[in-house]
């Protein structure tokens, strides 16, 4: 994969986790049918860029660790899968089907994600000089191991049965995959 092609999955990363937003803050101001089914169709497009990005990072990863990265990568398509099968039904059906917190985000986003990003972190090369890229990929190591706990953590949620600590997935998520691509910008164009 060329830098020129992990750039623009880099862009794309951070331009879909925006446009989400907007829409997801879109709905909640307006809460037409319109919207929520656009807040699903980003929901459905999320999980392939989020996959190609792990791909980017794992472009560069440690060759002695290819079990490690085959993990990230079938985590992920797992959290696709099931966010696509989840949520395709709210974009055709005519009533808005599941606007809450539904348990396949919480295996898909949760889960899956969480462990995607763990198996990313153990997949990269550890660092052993102290050059600029060898920082920016411990930086990457551990904002990805940060992501992948708050995914995880925020699984306890569902199980306590407190939604608030659900939201700590999200943060892992919703802000981890827009800093996780700036990082992969500037280590692509050091």
């Amino acid at each position: 994969m060329t830098n020129r092609h992990k750039t623009i999955i880099a862009f794309t990363g951070i331009g879909i986790t925006l446009l989400y937003f907007v829409v997801v803050t879109g709905y909640f101001i307006v809460q037409t049918p319109i919207m929520f089914r656009l807040w699903e169709v980003l929901i459905i497009l999320s999980a392939p860029v989020i996959l190609l990005v792990l791909i980017a990072l794992l472009d560069s990863a440690d060759t002695t660790k290819a079990g490690y990265k085959m993990a990230a990568i079938a985590f992920m398509a797992c959290a696709t899968a099931v966010t696509a099968a989840a949520h395709y039904p709210n974009v055709i059906s005519r009533s808005e089907v599941a606007a809450g917190m539904i348990p396949n985000d919480i295996l898909a986003w949760g889960l899956f994600l969480g462990l995607a990003f763990l198996f990313t972190s153990a997949a990269l090369p550890t660092p052993s000089s102290h050059a600029q890229p060898s920082r920016q990929v411990a930086r990457l190591k551990l904002v990805t191991a940060i992501c992948g706990s708050l995914c995880l953590l925020g699984l306890l949620g569902p199980i306590l049965n407190i939604e608030l600590l659900w939201f700590i997935a999200v943060l892992g998520y919703g802000l981890g995959v827009p800093v996780i691509c700036v990082m992969l910008l500037r280590l692509w164009r050091a």
